[in-house]
C-alpha cells in the first residue's frame, strides 16, 4: 500500500516534471485535468515559489479564451495554489 508513503525522486526528475506538468494539463481530458491539477497544487506547496518561480508565468501563457476546459483547468490550479495563502495572510 502506498499511502501514507513519501515517495521521493531525485532532483533531476523533480525538474523534468515540473517543466513537463502544465503542458499536461492542458492536453489532457477533463475529467484528468482534476487530477493534475491537484497535483501542481502539492507540488506547489512545498517548491512554489522559490524552487519554481516560473510556474504562474508558465499556467498564465497557456491561458486561451477559445479552449474553456483548458481555461478552467487553469483557473482552479491557481485558485488551489493560492487558497493556503488566505488564511495565511489574516
Amino acid at each position: 500500500s502506498i499511502e501514507g508513503t513519501i515517495i521521493s525522486l531525485s532532483e533531476e526528475d523533480r525538474v523534468m516534471l515540473k517543466c513537463a506538468i502544465v503542458d499536461v494539463l492542458v492536453k489532457c481530458p477533463p475529467n484528468v485535468q482534476k487530477q493534475i491539477c491537484e497535483s501542481i497544487t502539492i507540488i506547489a506547496h512545498t517548491d512554489f515559489p522559490e524552487s519554481w518561480p516560473n510556474l504562474l508565468s508558465n499556467l498564465m501563457i497557456k491561458l486561451n479564451p477559445l479552449e474553456f476546459d483548458n481555461t478552467i483547468a487553469i483557473l482552479r490550479t491557481i485558485h488551489r495554489m493560492f487558497k493556503r495563502y488566505r488564511t495565511e495572510y489574516r
